[in-house]
């Protein structure tokens, strides 16, 4: 009996050595700290100051600029105007901010949703999108004419022949929304404001081969987006996403990246405050698809994330735990989520 007795203790023994090693959970960042608003908004602004580009110029002169990815801004001479519509001469700043990866846009917060025809909020493919502005001091200042601006195909894989031109609205979450440019129902014209020629083509490249740059005839500043809505075939659903006490639409964002589909970045905008979850309008998410879901946060200058691998089942609910986030700068946040398959 004793001996028993001396077999059952060393068994315990052995179970509690063996759970320590093989039960015990992954280490949790304690270094995080929950974000204010304010906090997650300034670093995606950093995040988008740090990428601007620029060039100063005489309005009356014009400017022909080529940013560092090989997108080229053509602006006549002669075509600025202030608020009131006057003619602008003297020196002008020029500033230029350029996407083509959906690791930068999620940094952003530069999302791919697109309203279609029936007033819908759906995913969209991009060709590449830009921020243009031109200022004389801290006064903006609007485009008097239609200019040129030419984005690389390169960046995304090639032209793509179904892809159409987006105008950038900034919705009241500080959400980005694409409104198609050419569709009257979605941007209609804006009172006496002249309306400007409009239009996006393709042209040969400093390669020589055929469409290489997407060709942007522009009449406004802003945002800018080349994209078409993604194809997905079969039944969709909506998901909800869950997130840790204390994150909300406020200090956090969850978003969607499509499995094989890099050009694509769909995001879960709507948060419900009973329940504590993302989701989105109208069950956009295809059901069988895989894809990475993706949640977002700062403390302090650092990237919260954390990511989920799924397959999309119908009417899902994904949770992510405390202990599922983690920190990164954001850099290599943005190479991590561009190098997911």
């Amino acid at each position: 009996m004793r001996k028993n007795k001396f077999l059952i203790f060393n068994c315990l023994i052995l179970v509690g050595l063996t759970c320590q090693v093989s039960c015990k959970s992954d280490p949790v960042d304690s270094d995080i700290t929950k974000a204010s608003a304010a906090s997650f908004e300034a670093l995606r602004s950093d995040f988008i100051d740090s990428k601007a580009q620029g060039v100063n110029f005489p309005a009356e002169s014009g400017v022909d600029f080529t940013s560092s990815m090989g997108a080229r801004v053509q602006i006549p001479s002669d075509c600025l105007n202030d608020a009131n519509g006057r003619p602008v001469k003297g020196q002008v700043s020029l500033t230029f901010v350029e996407l083509y990866d959906r690791g930068g846009m999620l940094l952003a917060n530069k999302p791919l949703m697109g309203v279609n025809d029936q007033g819908q909020l759906l995913p969209l493919v991009t060709g590449g999108q830009y921020y243009l502005t031109v200022k004389q001091g801290e006064k903006d200042l609007r485009p008097g004419c239609s200019f040129h601006v030419q984005i690389p195909a390169r960046h995304t894989g090639g032209i793509d022949q179904e892809m159409r031109l987006w105008k950038g609205l900034i919705g009241a979450e500080g959400n980005l929304n694409w409104l198609d440019i050419f569709d009257p129902k979605v941007n209609p014209a804006q009172g006496d404001e002249p309306r400007f020629e409009e239009g996006l083509g393709v042209i040969a490249g400093d390669t020589g081969q055929y469409s290489a740059y997407y060709d942007i005839l522009s009449a406004y500043f802003g945002w800018t987006n080349v994209d078409r809505f993604v194809m997905v075939d079969g039944p969709k659903t909506k998901i909800q996403v869950q997130v840790p006490e204390g994150y909300d639409q406020r200090n956090s964002a969850v978003y969607l990246l499509y499995e094989d589909e890099p050009n694509a970045l769909a995001q879960l905008d709507i948060y419900d405050t009973k329940g504590k979850f993302f989701t989105e309008h109208y069950g956009f998410v295809p059901v069988g698809l895989k894809v990475h879901i993706v949640f977002a946060s700062a403390s302090g200058q650092k990237v919260v994330y954390s990511i989920k691998d799924v397959q999309v089942t119908n009417n899902a609910v994904y949770t992510f735990a405390q202990g599922d986030l983690k920190t990164m700068d954001k850099e290599n946040l943005v190479k991590m989520i561009n190098s997911l398959k």
